[in-house]
């Protein structure tokens, strides 16, 4: 399987909680992706998911993924860190489960 290895840079402000993370284009065809397929990121000892999305115009001449606090924290990396991606697969799933909380759930009539 193929894997990139980048330096971890801060998501900008519009992509903040959104679960994506931005890689130039060349990385994208390099590992057969196309905007919207998932990816694993490979941090110190913890692995992470995320959307791909091309890097903004003036990135895509650096070997920088973008990605949020919450993607970095997952991954257990930092800013200026390198992390290895790679394409995974997605399919639907079979089953979802909601469970609550607490164990009394509140209704209000």
């Amino acid at each position: 399987m193929v894997e990139v290895a980048l330096k971890v840079g801060e998501a900008r402000s519009r992509d903040v909680g959104r679960g994506i993370v931005r890689i130039p284009t060349r990385y994208m065809k390099m590992l057969g992706l196309e905007p919207g397929d998932y990816v694993e990121i490979l941090g110190n000892r913890r692995t992470a998911y995320a959307q791909v999305w091309p890097a903004y115009v003036d990135d895509e001449d650096k070997d920088v993924i973008r990605m949020d606090g919450i993607l970095r924290q997952n991954a257990g990396v930092g800013i200026g860190d390198t992390v290895r991606i790679r394409r995974v697969a997605s399919k639907p799933a079979q089953k979802v489960i909601i469970a609550p909380v607490n164990e009394y759930v509140r209704v209000d009539p």
